[in-house]
């Protein structure tokens, strides 16, 4: 039986996620070789940097992602509460950012300031507005969108250009979240396009290592988040943990120091047995495979 999203997790809840987006029919999002005579790297160099701007737009915290050559990953944490307090000046600059109504407007500039109030004075603009820099079908959806146009008029076609929506699953505890954003960090190493970690690209442990210091806090990329989702950690005591599962010479489906293993199969939730019996019991199910009923996937 299918859930829609609203119905697994109200988007009301703070809650994480494991987010996963392919391109239609497997086709090229970018790669490190000339495709028809053209680079695509531009893509997930915009991509990265699309996932970054709008996690400081929305109220997400963003904490790991790769962007792969024909699709990217994410681990998110929704925080709806931060919304919930911002001014409506705020949602409205917000709103028109990720929107791409500010570019090429100086900021406080009387046009840009013409439109935050014009935007303002609707209230139920602005009341929508908030609930949508709470969702994730609205920050994934922002992400998308723009990459679609900017790949479809480079490669001169129309139609699809992702796999119809994105895919998403409920990390239930701090185990869960600790251990998918390690399967994302490595999927890099996993698909055997670098053999170290420190090498990877459009990752966030690639962006980490380059704007942090080893002995810093392991916090979201866009130190937005107002806890952790996972035990306090420092960046180098995450690495060493990333270096060691590729050391033993296992795959990033393998398991971390948190007992939980990442998923190689689409559940709609990962988590310890009894926060998955948790899960199911609040859908009203019977029972709920486990992440790692087969092959502990």
């Amino acid at each position: 039986m299918t859930y829609p999203r609203s119905h697994t997790v109200s988007e009301q809840q703070n809650a994480c996620f494991h987010v996963f987006s392919r391109c239609v029919r497997r086709a090229w999002l970018f790669s490190n070789s000339s495709f028809d005579g053209r680079e695509l790297n531009n893509r997930a160099t915009l991509l990265e940097k699309r996932l970054i701007e709008l996690s400081n737009c929305f109220s997400i915290s963003l904490f790991s992602y790769a962007v792969m050559n024909n699709h990217y990953h994410a681990v998110v944490k929704v925080e709806p509460e931060r919304a919930r307090e911002w001014s409506d000046q705020d949602v409205a600059n917000r709103w028109l950012r990720c929107s791409g109504s500010q570019i090429g407007l100086v900021s406080d500039s009387p046009e840009l300031l013409g439109r935050i109030n014009s935007f303002i004075e609707n209230e139920e603009r602005v009341k929508v507005a908030r609930n949508r820099l709470s969702s994730l079908s609205w920050f994934v959806r922002k992400i998308n969108e723009p990459i679609a146009r900017i790949a479809n008029a480079e490669d001169d076609c129309t139609g699809r250009f992702w796999e119809g929506r994105f895919k998403s699953q409920v990390l239930l505890d701090d185990s869960a979240v600790l251990s998918c954003m390690a399967y994302v960090d490595l999927n890099p190493v996993r698909a055997g396009i670098v053999t170290k970690v420190e090498n990877s690209s459009f990752t966030s442990i690639n962006r980490r290592l380059n704007t942090s210091e080893l002995s810093s806090s392991l916090g979201s990329i866009n130190g937005t988040a107002r806890s952790l989702p996972y035990p306090e950690m420092t960046l180098e005591s995450y690495l060493a943990d990333l270096k060691r599962i590729v050391d033993q010479g296992k795959d990033s489906s393998s398991m971390l120091t948190t007992g939980i293993q990442p998923p190689d199969k689409w559940r709609r939730a990962i988590g310890s047995k009894q926060n998955m019996q948790a899960f199911a019991d609040r859908l009203g199910q019977r029972w709920l495979q486990r992440p790692d009923a087969d092959q502990q996937g």
